[in-house]
């Protein structure tokens, strides 16, 4: 009689455990939903969840449909704080990439500020890296770097497995930026090793062009060709459009290492051709700078309308770091004087962006801490509920053993 009376409690017991461990694996699943999936679902939970998706699948491979996605998601009848906030997220970057830079950092701030408000920790970890990105390319890398490395700090609390690393490739880009191109390949080097751990093959291809672009501004051409062989392998097991552009640009530059400049600058004039249809400003910006850097020797006249056409793209989008950029490769690469009082006052510029978000930074990084320490204390007290249960666990089995 006692043992029947032993083993159905010892079962609820063994059930409860369960759960309680299995919480602690929590992951969310990377399903890819549909546009007409999101539009027909009537909860509005699941249509933001599916938006989500959507945002990050667009992000890759359509960045015009952010706008009809943000739109369509603001509508929609039953909104709520939480979709209003993913619709500013999907608003925002499409804005930043378009080149509407101040809006779209004040669509991404409003986000930013519910997602704290709420604790999430997944999708604040994206959402700091929006922001990164998008004053990464305003010209402001002090604010850039801070954002970059709170979303590494969030995204170790993330439930997201890869949100650990999700900032380091764009970290690494503001290090290259900086020319302190050591970080920028510890960094790159951490970043493939864990994504090849989680078997992330687009994004260790994305590291090894940016590792590519690390070793042609240190001129170590025999490397950069390597690592441009080695995102093309990787480049292979994913589908993303931009992967695939890139895929191209690292061909070309392929071709250029092997003394095939034909070959090269075919594949160089078609990835302009995709990025001016894309309408995507920074990257127009980056197809024109290859061409530039393509005919710096052999045609500098060339090269000089093509650096023109860079800073033409980089003043309307208001990217200071990139005109920054355009305007010293003008004076370094194509010798052109009177160029100082330009540059000059671009760099002054950007102090000023630097110093106007001093303060963002410094109350951001006050809140973050308060959300971690709160979420450490939780998860403290977590651990010690599974240690209790398992310890009466034990307790019970021995128990039972010793009754039987």
């Amino acid at each position: 009689m006692q043992q029947k009376s032993h083993k159905p409690f010892l079962k609820l017991i063994l059930v409860l455990f369960t759960v309680i461990c299995a919480s602690l694996q929590f992951n969310f699943a990377q399903k890819t939903s549909s546009f007409k999936a999101f539009k027909s679902t009537n909860s509005i939970d699941e249509k933001t969840r599916r938006a989500l998706e959507l945002w990050e699948y667009y992000l890759r491979n359509d960045v015009d449909s952010l706008q009809i996605l943000a739109t369509e998601l603001a509508k929609t009848k039953d909104r709520n704080a939480f979709s209003m906030a993913v619709s500013k997220r999907i608003f925002g970057c499409y804005q930043v990439r378009k080149g509407q830079i101040n809006g779209g950092i004040n669509l991404l701030k409003e986000s930013k500020n519910y997602f704290l408000s709420i604790g999430d920790m997944q999708l604040l970890c994206e959402e700091l890296n929006e922001l990164g990105i998008a004053y990464y390319l305003q010209g402001d890398l002090e604010t850039s770097t801070f954002f970059f490395k709170s979303s590494l700090t969030t995204g170790a609390q993330s439930p997201k497995e890869t949100d650990v690393i999700l900032a380091e490739v764009n970290l690494a880009k503001v290090f290259i930026a900086k020319k302190d191109f050591k970080q920028a390949t510890a960094i790159l080097n951490h970043y493939v090793f864990i994504a090849k751990e989680f078997k992330k093959w687009e994004a260790v291809a994305n590291a090894y062009s940016v590792l590519a672009d690390v070793q042609l501004n240190l001129g170590n051409y025999s490397k950069a060709k390597i690592y441009c062989e080695k995102q093309l392998r990787f480049a292979k097991k994913g589908n993303a459009l931009n992967l695939k552009i890139n895929a191209l640009n690292n061909q070309a530059l392929i071709f250029f290492f092997e003394g095939k400049p034909t070959e090269a600058l075919s594949l160089f004039k078609q990835i302009l051709s995709i990025r001016k249809k894309q309408n995507i400003p920074s990257k127009i910006y980056d197809a024109y700078y290859n061409l530039a850097s393509f005919y710096v020797d052999v045609n500098p006249d060339l090269a000089n309308q093509y650096i023109d056409s860079c800073q033409i793209v980089a003043k309307i989008g208001g990217y200071l770091q990139l005109e920054l950029e355009a305007l010293k490769f003008k004076r370094d690469e194509l010798k052109e004087l009177n160029l100082s009082k330009e540059i000059t006052a671009l760099e002054k510029a950007i102090q000023t962006l630097n110093q106007e978000n001093e303060k963002e930074r410094e109350e951001l990084t006050k809140l973050l801490m308060q959300e971690i320490a709160t979420i450490e204390e939780n998860n403290h007290w977590i651990i010690l509920s599974v240690m209790f249960s398992f310890l009466f666990l034990v307790i019970l089995i021995v128990r039972f053993r010793l009754f039987r």
